[in-house]
């Protein structure tokens, strides 16, 4: 699903704040790195090369700035393309 957010804007919560999704970036190796609670393990990184080839993020911008709260929802919007 997140695939398709590429070229669209998302809205946070019920302010004038909305995101544009520009790109993904490659990952790294630090998704190996332990994290916390949670061990070392080569297998993220594999499984992240396998089924997003070794995207696992969305880069965006301001597209109009906004004031974001804890608990405010996502909602993606129409595409801007």
């Amino acid at each position: 699903m997140e695939d398709q957010w590429f070229g669209s804007t998302a809205r946070i919560g019920h302010t004038t704040l909305r995101l544009r999704f520009e790109r993904s970036s490659e990952r790294c190796v630090m998704t190996n790195e332990a994290q916390r609670d949670l061990p070392h393990s080569p297998q993220i990184l594999r499984t992240i090369a396998r089924a997003h080839d070794m995207r696992l993020d969305a880069l965006a911008t301001v597209a109009q700035p906004g004031r974001v709260r804890v608990g405010d929802v996502q909602s993606v919007c129409a595409s801007l393309t």
